[in-house]
């Protein structure tokens, strides 16, 4: 929620510095009383692209974890298929056993770098 609000006033705080800076262009008042609504009408359309821009990033940040789920899933049956051709071919065991510990080794730095807990995928 908190995420939400803080986009949402800093919008609309920056829909009223550009409603100030547009009057100071042109030299116009910044109190004048008739047209105080419009400081108002600033506010809330650039607090509503606020909201927006915080919603959007939201799902763009979900749509992003789930291709990276869906890749690295991918990635795991590729080495799965290739474990068993390997087993086919008659690939002895401890050579087996060095790439599945390199593929570990390769699986904690991705989730270092993704800042995820370890075997979550």
């Amino acid at each position: 929620m908190g995420f939400f609000l803080n986009n949402i006033i800093g919008g609309a705080l920056f829909g009223l510095a550009v409603r100030m800076w547009q009057l100071g262009l042109v030299n116009r008042p910044v109190l004048k009383p008739n047209e105080l609504w419009t400081h108002a009408s600033y506010m809330f359309a650039f607090g509503w692209g606020g909201y927006g821009l915080a919603h959007l990033e939201l799902k763009v940040n979900s749509r992003l974890a789930e291709l990276r789920d869906m890749r690295l899933q991918a990635k795991e049956i590729a080495w799965e298929r290739a474990a068993e051709r390997r087993k086919q071919m008659g690939v002895p065991p401890e050579e087996a056993e060095r790439h599945v510990e390199i593929v570990r080794k390769i699986r904690e730095l991705q989730d270092k770098l993704d800042g995820t807990a370890p075997g979550s995928h």
